[in-house]
């Protein structure tokens, strides 16, 4: 479901407490209204602090808009969160077979000769520097008879990336570090020391180690590198093996949580939002909020309804009295906002569509300053006595033109005041889907997103 229909669908709902979704609420009235919403029991507490929380309050009350933006939010985060955790289960369901496949590979293949011919990965991957140094610089590393040296690198830009390996045959070697500078006499210019049993566990290290010098044992640099020893696979893969259940077991408990958390958010939203006939039924206990300075929702709607009806026939005439003009005078583009008139009444449902009016209103503007233009220039030429003994019936068919036009240009500018009337009268422009949509298109104000 995108995310006008989901606003749309909560704000029919909210529909059952206020028809002012921009008007302050207190919280005990949203709670109440959201416990009598629930298909079972209340709406949770826990999940109710927590949306509050979100909601910048003003005197302790709330908007139903900001309640119903927090809403999405908190309904698209756990969305997110539980896609993620289904991802990572599947990944981790798929490692895992291919673990114990290969572990099965290795049962009668491998032979435990202890740690004999093992190999030891150092992944150098970047440095920060904390002395002065306008020099190139290098790491080496040592273990036993086994030497590497990176490549030469400046203080500003010391990254390696640079992966070695190291054969270990005892396991209480160790591994000499050396940060080396060609403007320091003897090069080196930090040092420390590594012991290979430190990584006995056969995991991933990824750590940031420090060098020092070796006579002051003053810090100098940080190095980060990355380390993994194994000398058993087959251990590696049972440790493997191990730790990918664990973290399955783990994603299937987040996944469940997660689950739940929609659920108690999703309760007082699970039945069908109630028309408006339904909230007026008398002796039905539903809970509407009463504002004395604004119309009744009942009332309200009539009055807009009758509004629209009056502005349907002036639009009627409109259209008459456009042919009329047409028999001297070219009017296209007011048979094109005609006809998306028209189109207005036929598809409007409610008055959800005050995307419409906007465009209307535009409309009729541009076609008026049109007209405005067009009598500037013929009205005093047709309209004078310059031409009273010129007898031609296309001098009158000019008059009659002149006469229409303005009678049309009225009829515009009547039109165009029922409908500003109309988008003014409506009480929450904000609840309306397609002013929200027409906000986000044109920047005023943006759709609600989730973070």
């Amino acid at each position: 479901m995108n995310s006008s229909r989901q606003i749309y669908n909560l704000q029919e709902i909210f529909n059952e407490l206020s028809y002012y979704h921009n008007s302050p609420i207190d919280l005990s009235t949203l709670k109440e209204f959201l416990d009598n919403r629930c298909v079972q029991g209340k709406f949770d507490r826990d999940v109710f602090e927590q949306l509050a929380e979100q909601i910048r309050l003003q005197d302790g009350k709330a908007t139903i808009n900001d309640f119903i933006n927090i809403v999405l939010k908190a309904q698209g985060v756990l969305s997110d969160k539980l896609i993620s955790a289904q991802q990572k289960w599947e990944q981790n369901h798929n490692n895992l077979a291919q673990y114990v496949e290969k572990l099965n590979q290795l049962q009668f293949t491998e032979i435990n000769n202890g740690f004999q011919n093992s190999i030891l990965n150092i992944d150098i991957q970047e440095g920060q520097i904390n002395y002065k140094s306008g020099g190139l610089l290098q790491v080496r590393l040592n273990c036993g008879t086994q030497q590497y040296l990176t490549k030469s690198v400046l203080k500003s830009q010391a990254l390696w990336n640079q992966t070695y390996e190291f054969k270990i045959n005892y396991g209480d070697e160790k591994i000499d570090v050396f940060l080396l500078d060609k403007d320091i006499i003897g090069e080196v210019a930090a040092y420390t020391q590594l012991s290979v049993q430190d990584f006995i566990d056969q995991s991933e290290h990824d750590m940031w180690i420090e060098l020092a010098d070796r006579i002051s044992r003053i810090p100098k640099a940080l190095l980060h590198v990355k380390i993994q020893w194994i000398y058993s696979r087959k251990q590696y893969l049972q440790n493997l093996i191990t730790q990918t259940k664990q973290e399955i077991e783990e994603l299937r408990v987040q996944i469940l949580d997660h689950k739940t958390d929609l659920n108690l958010l999703s309760q007082p939203f699970l039945r069908a939002p109630k028309r408006i006939d339904e909230i007026s039924k008398p002796n039905q206990p539903v809970i509407i909020q009463s504002y004395s300075a604004f119309p009744q929702p009942q009332q309200l709607q009539e009055y807009i309804d009758r509004l629209l009806r009056i502005s349907l026939l002036l639009i009627i005439c409109y259209f008459l009295i456009t042919s009329l003009v047409n028999f001297e005078r070219c009017v296209f583009v007011d048979y094109l906002v005609i006809f998306y008139q028209f189109l207005f009444y036929q598809k409007n449902h409610k008055l959800q569509s005050l995307l419409h009016i906007k465009v209307i209103i535009g409309m009729l503007v541009f076609v008026i300053f049109a007209d405005i233009v067009w009598l500037s220039i013929y009205s005093t030429p047709y309209m004078s006595d310059l031409n009273v003994f010129y007898d031609h019936p296309e001098f009158f068919l000019h008059k009659y033109t002149v006469v229409i036009s303005w009678i049309m240009l009225l009829l515009k500018i009547a039109i165009i005041g029922f409908y500003i009337h109309i988008y003014a009268t409506y009480p929450d422009k904000q609840t309306q889907v397609y002013d929200q949509q027409w906000q986000s298109i044109f920047g005023n104000q943006s759709v609600p997103r989730i973070n």
